[in-house]
């Protein structure tokens, strides 16, 4: 039975997917099907490295009898399964799970201009919240306090 005392949702969605499935990962049935997937399938699809694991694609056959039927999974390796289920990929440079992008390089293994236009891009968003920051602020506060002549003063924005 899953103890509900954690209230992450993420971690919760896997303890109820174990639970599910826990009696059809550990059955002789399971072992039967996946095993020739395996050899038919030895590489990952994601990383190249070999395939432990068939990925179901379409998760409402979880804990269901379609559950065996493995003619649309995808072959992968445990890490690279695992980061399927979190929506991460590994990059094809250096096979870490980072990306987010399914075809796409993680940050580390860019090319200089892409990582110069990522950060150039990152500096225009920050100026832009600074600047919209300023002028809430400068509405919240209409006046401001200025030193003149050694006092302070409020003075109208």
């Amino acid at each position: 039975m899953i103890d509900y005392e954690c209230t992450n949702p993420q971690r919760r969605r896997i303890e109820k997917h174990r639970e599910q499935n826990e009696e059809i990962w550990n059955g002789e049935e399971w072992k039967e099907v996946r095993d020739p997937f395996i050899k038919e399938h030895p590489t990952c699809r994601y990383c190249g490295d070999p395939a432990e694991v068939p990925h179901h694609p379409d998760l409402s056959v979880y804990g269901k009898a379609e559950y065996y039927d493995l003619t649309d999974s995808i072959p992968a390796c445990h890490i690279c399964h695992q980061g399927i289920h979190k929506n991460k990929f590994a990059c094809p440079k250096c096979r870490k799970i980072r990306s987010t992008r399914q075809d796409g390089n993680c940050y580390s293994c860019l090319d200089t201009d892409t990582k110069q236009n990522i950060r150039a891009g990152k500096v225009r968003r920050n100026e832009a919240k600074n600047k919209a920051g300023k002028k809430q602020y400068a509405k919240a506060h209409p006046t401001k306090k200025v030193v003149v002549n050694g006092r302070w003063v409020d003075v109208t924005r």
